[in-house]
């Protein structure tokens, strides 16, 4: 662990104490390998949690959607819905079955925006009761480890059946049910618009009733039981579960260290009143433990009953007040086993009247949180009663006897510790764990009563008599002793708590990091099997506009290789072509992807190469090139195998999909345990690795496809251009059906572009009306009239992006929208790219009217406009005004045009007419004119003085402001807690004084130095900009950096002119304001104050480059402009002598102008 890096897991367990306890051990194991672990959990689980070490967060208020007015239960807020949907008189079975899609739905945002936050590397979870979890990770691409803490795949079958025979019915006629059922069918749809196939999860319950579908869709389930102990599988279920590659590990019971705290004696509603009257029994003077040592020290026989925590809870299905057959409601109540389970094991081993104490057995009873758990029992002497005992660590220390409900963790924590039970089974798994331990002789089982009404009194003192005997012959016969110590010994042979901490750690190692080279690194063994595979080796990529480069370290950090990449994409025949020359229509073919990839050697020397490669084709082939020789030779043959159809591929094993590698014999079968980054073989194993990932990421319609921004947003800055699953739902009916994007605010946030013009295109593109409000006390709605499908939605979004937010040049979504002369244009600051932006489409003309604010992304004037067309011309403002962004005629710029005409000509023929009649007054009229002219000039002087005084006054004021405010921050920033939560932070851009802006600039100098000190101006910009990218700093903070790494700390004129045309690219691509161009300079001034002798000719070199006017130099220092920038005070100071010589020059140049206008005169 000492060189990893810490892994973020996030793990979600629901309610069920025997669901969340065998996590805990994991989650502590975690934490203390210096890894992450944050919960999703109920309040009653949080301090068992946070013993561990791990982060809470609480689950009904991350979920408001599901939880907010609504009472919670075991099975999230079932019963609420329930009363919501009219599903109270439904069995059970079929009401869970109707409301899951709906709970799922309800549940999966809240989850989703906690996983968004916290952006985890692994997700553990409960199968049964986290779904939301899973589809959550799923859609955001996360792995996924399933926790299975029942006995095996097989184990839910008996548990489905039994729910289906109280029901009456059967699983098809169930999920027909449902699918019938409006609210469910409407949920199924919405969730298939935010990526969940819920008619795929149908499918698989009628398939196979038993399979759970988190478990299908997972590479790797962990189990917490053995192997030859797990529940049979029928062969339907088998054949469904190997059809998808999924894969059981059985670690057996994941136990805690002693004197861990667990969850137990809760009730499911978060603020339920736990007390129990437990205590009345007998009040304890030693910890349970120190009595239970103190007892066997004594010989004493220790006995241990728990009858589990959901039974003696207030499950509405299961609990204290429920009788078990649901579809008679008949039975004894949980109430009532639970009572008659205790009085068995009081009657067989309780203190008679007149025993010694010290003489007699020690009971050690656990009854949960109710307040009348013992009201009717007369508890013996000889028994402590507890709402919660430490059960793992009390079987450890040493019982004789356990009576327990079966639940599987009680079951296998027996079993690990040698410990002979009776079992007392109340539902679910627990029947078969009962007659599990029968057949495995570790104990006896004593079946659940189910008398008809008015019998149940009898039936419970009959059961008591039961579980009494049953507790005396498991006492007398040695044979559930021997074989339960067997079992424990095969327990222990399972792996437990490590091997279950290795799986998630191999699962949680990060493939693709970024590294301090600006780039990020990979795992080469990724998706290769057999001969040949290694993980000692990391790629780095770093993207050019025209191929890619990959280069290979060593574990010092030295590159041995670099990998070539070069993707080329041809219009090929389709199946559609029926000739030659019918291949050039390209209505008839379809795009073809081909790879190809060089290896060379650090020096540059090519060493080998590979066949073309053509997705989906399953061969490729190594050739290497002998030194000094043309002859070349196949050092390695590669076949694609397995299954390659969705995405997942990092989670690739045997035999699900890979990349088989073989090395001929003279070269060797199998890499050597030797083998270094310098050996060719795993420069072929990392091309592999790449041609895997491609294959997941590049879409089927050929390279330049979305998908492919998206591989560049997620490898290089995830945090700058992550943009959210556009989701819309449709509301209303007849007429009045609309389709509401729910989250365009959001989308258009991400694109940097407003909402008013997205949602607009989506009007145009799909030939509806659309509209985007911003109501107070509404929010922002974005409609689109009509019922449109999401993807219809999706695709008109990804033609928005490539027409108005993607640089045609690069491709990269960095450009800055705005109007020049009419014309919509746009600015890329990624590659400097300027161009004209789509001018035709219809959204060209909403765009002219609403123009862009000056960064582009949001609007400048369509607010006002919006504003100005909700008042009539009565001046009262029309409270229905809505911005509907329907399509406008331009006949109001056409009419303005004309009257504008017709005034310039009416004021043309005026001055005419006036200029014929003063004619012969013009002398007098001409010195009146210079008088008036030179009247108006000494008022405009007094005017800019005034001005000037006025603008210097308010500079202070602001001035003073500033530093009262900033001193105020920093107050607040000195006393504010930390917080140790990176994750929940906003990205923010570095500074010109952040260490991480230091590392930039040690990367960037060795790349510098790499090219001889001397790198072209597209190589240095394009470097300079790929740090910016993955380090997010501006464009006055990217030319600080250059100035750092081409002039060191020493720049004067000479050096600066130099590196002027290295320089002049970065401040023209795109062009700077002069004002970011002064701030660089006085930025480096501040951190390099030994430069201050030269710092005036920096500013002429400046002023010579063009890359400042005169005035913007002057304004700048002169007029305090950069009044709180770094090192301005110093600047300006040191600034004085060339500010006084620009002024003399700009006024010789005025001279120079007066005289040439007096030559004119004359």
């Amino acid at each position: 662990m000492a060189n990893e890096s810490p892994i973020r897991f996030a793990f979600a367990f629901g309610m069920a104490s025997g669901h969340i306890n065998p996590s805990l051990p994991i989650a502590r194991a975690l934490v203390k390998l210096g890894h992450e672990v944050h919960y999703l959990s109920r309040e009653q689980m949080r301090a068992p949690i946070e013993d561990t070490g791990a982060h809470f967060t609480n689950e009904l208020e991350e979920c408001p959607e599901l939880y907010e007015g609504r009472k919670e239960d075991l099975f999230g807020a079932t019963e609420a819905l329930k009363l919501e949907h009219g599903l109270e008189e439904d069995p059970m079975m079929l009401s869970w079955v109707k409301l899951a899609p709906i709970s799922l739905e309800l549940g999966l945002p809240g989850v989703l925006r906690w996983m968004q936050r916290l952006q985890p590397q692994v997700l553990v979870f409960c199968p049964m009761l986290n779904r939301d979890a899973f589809f959550a990770a799923k859609i955001l691409g996360i792995p996924r480890v399933p926790l299975l803490t029942t006995a095996g795949p097989g184990s839910m079958v008996s548990v489905i059946n039994q729910f289906l025979s109280w029901s009456g019915l059967s699983m098809p006629e169930i999920i027909e049910r449902a699918r019938k059922f409006p609210a469910s069918a409407e949920a199924i749809r919405r969730l298939a618009d935010m990526g969940v196939n819920y008619e795929a999860e149908l499918e698989l319950s009628a398939k196979s009733p038993g399979a759970i579908g988190c478990m299908v869709h997972s590479p790797i389930t962990i189990v917490t039981t053995c192997e030859d102990m797990q529940d049979p599988v029928p062969p339907e279920l088998d054949a469904v579960y190997s059809s998808q590659g999924a894969k059981f590990v059985y670690v057996g019971p994941l136990l805690d260290q002693p004197g861990a705290r667990r969850a137990a004696g809760h009730k499911f509603a978060q603020f339920a009143h736990s007390d129990s009257s437990a205590e009345k029994a007998r009040d304890s003077p030693k910890d349970v433990l120190e009595e239970l040592r103190d007892a066997r020290d004594a010989g004493r026989l220790i006995v241990l009953a728990s009858m589990g925590t959901v039974i003696t809870g207030d499950s509405p299905d299961f609990g204290w007040a429920v009788k078990p057959v649901e579809s008679q409601r008949q039975g004894l109540t949980g109430k009532q086993l639970c009572q008659a389970a205790w009085s068995g094991v009081f009657d067989a081993f309780g203190a008679k009247e007149g025993d010694l104490l010290e003489k007699t057995p020690l009971i050690l009873v656990s009854v949960g949180p109710q307040k009348d758990a013992l009201d009717s029992l007369k508890v013996p002497s000889n028994a402590i009663c507890k709402p919660v005992l430490p059960q793992v660590d009390l079987l450890r220390a040493g019982v004789d006897i356990f009576l327990t409900h079966g639940g599987q963790n009680s079951f296998m924590e027996s079993l690990a510790a040698g410990v002979p039970v009776v079992v007392c089974p109340g539902f679910a798994d627990q029947p078969a764990n009962a007659q599990k331990a029968a057949e495995l002789q570790v104990g006896l089982q004593v079946t659940r009563p189910v008398p008809a009404e008015g019998e149940e009194d009898a039936a419970a003192a009959s059961y008591t008599t039961s579980v009494a005997e049953a507790l005396r012959r498991v006492k007398q016969e040695p044979v559930f002793r021997t074989a339960a110590a067997e079992c424990g010994r095969k327990i222990t042979e399972a792996g437990g708590v490590q091997r279950t901490v290795d799986i998630l750690l191999e699962t949680g190692r990060e493939r693709w990091k970024p590294n301090d080279r600006g780039g990020v690194d990979y795992n080469v063994d990724s998706a290769v099997t057999g001969p040949g595979s290694v993980n000692f080796a990391t790629v780095t990529e770093k993207f050019t506009l025209s191929s890619n480069t990959f280069a290979l370290y060593n574990c010092m950090n030295v590159m041995r290789y670099t990998i070539e990449e070069t993707i080329v994409k041809v219009a090929h025949m389709a199946p559609a072509a029926q000739s030659t020359a019918s291949d050039h229509d390209l209505g008839e073919t379809a795009p073809a992807v081909f790879y190809q990839y060089l290896i060379k050697h650090a020096n540059g020397s090519l060493m080998a190469q590979t066949s073309q490669y053509r997705l989906p084709e399953t061969d490729i082939n190594f050739t290497s090139f002998i030194p000094g020789s043309l002859q070349t030779d196949v050092f390695a043959m590669a076949k694609r195998q397995g299954r390659w159809e969705g995405t997942g591929w990092r989670d690739c094993r045997t035999p699900q999909k890979g990349w088989n590698i073989s090395f001929p014999e003279k070269k060797g079968d199998n890499l050597v345990a030797i083998a270094t980054v310098q050996d060719l073989q795993v420069a072929a194993l990392t091309v592999l690795t790449l041609l895997a990932w491609r294959e997941e990421t590049v879409g089927s319609d050929g390279f330049e496809h979305a998908g492919q921004f998206s591989m560049y947003w997620s490898l290089v800055s995830p945090s700058r251009y992550k943009m959210p699953r556009l989701m819309a739902k449709v509301e209303g009916r007849g007429n009045g059906i609309k389709t509401c994007i729910v989250n365009m605010g959001e989308v258009a946030r991400a694109i940097k572009r407003p909402p008013q013009y997205v949602t607009k295109f989506f009007g145009n593109d799909l030939g509806a009306q659309s509209t985007y409000t911003n109501k107070e006390g509404e929010g922002e709605r974005s409609i689109v009239r009509g019922a449109h499908q999401v993807e219809d939605l999706r695709t008109s979004l990804d033609k928005f992006i490539e027409k108005y937010v993607c640089c045609e040049n690069c491709h990269l979504p960095e450009i800055d929208m705005f109007i020049k002369k009419g014309i919509i244009q746009g600015r890329c600051n990624a590659c400097g790219w300027q161009g004209e932006l789509d001018n035709v489409d219809k959204l060209a003309a909403f765009i002219l009217k609403n123009p862009p604010d000056e960064s582009g992304h949001g609007l400048s004037t369509m607010e006002a406009n919006v504003k100005r067309s909700k008042k009539p011309k009565g001046g009262k403002e029309d409270k229905n005004a809505d911005d509907d962004d329907e399509d406008d005629d331009d006949s109001g710029s056409a009419k303005e045009k004309k009257e504008k005409k017709e005034k310039k000509e009416k004021k043309e023929k005026k001055e005419k007419k006036k200029k014929e009649a003063d004619d012969s007054d013009e002398d007098d009229e001409k010195e009146k004119k210079e008088k008036k002219e030179k009247k108006e000039k000494k008022e405009k002087k007094e005017k800019k003085e005034k001005d000037k005084d006025k603008e210097k006054k308010e500079k202070k004021d602001k001035k003073e402001k500033k530093e009262k405010k900033d001193k105020k921050e920093k107050k607040d920033k000195e006393e504010a807690p930390e917080d140790d939560e990176d994750s929940d932070k906003d990205v923010q851009n570095l500074t010109h004084d952040d260490e991480q802006t230091k590392s930039v600039i040690v990367v960037l100098k060795e790349f510098v130095d790499s090219k001889g000190g001397k790198p072209s101006k597209a190589d240095f910009f394009e470097e300079l900009r790929m740090q910016q990218l993955a380090k997010v700093f501006d464009n006055k903070v990217r030319l600080f950096i250059a100035f750092e790494v081409l002039c060191g700390n020493s720049m004067d004129a000479k050096a600066l002119s130099g590196v002027s045309e290295l320089i002049d690219k970065v401040i023209s691509s795109p062009k700077l304001p002069a004002r970011d161009v002064l701030w660089a300079l006085d930025a480096y001034l501040q951190v390099n104050p030994g430069v201050s002798k030269g710092f005036a000719m920096m500013l002429k070199v400046a002023y010579d480059e063009d890359w400042a006017e005169e005035k913007e130099i002057l304004s700048y220092y002169q007029e305090d402009e950069g009044v709180g920038e770094p090192g301005f005070d110093e600047a300006k100071k040191l600034a004085a002598p060339f500010l006084t010589w620009l002024e003399k020059v700009d006024s010789e140049e005025d001279d120079d102008d007066d005289d040439d206008d007096d030559e004119d005169d004359d």
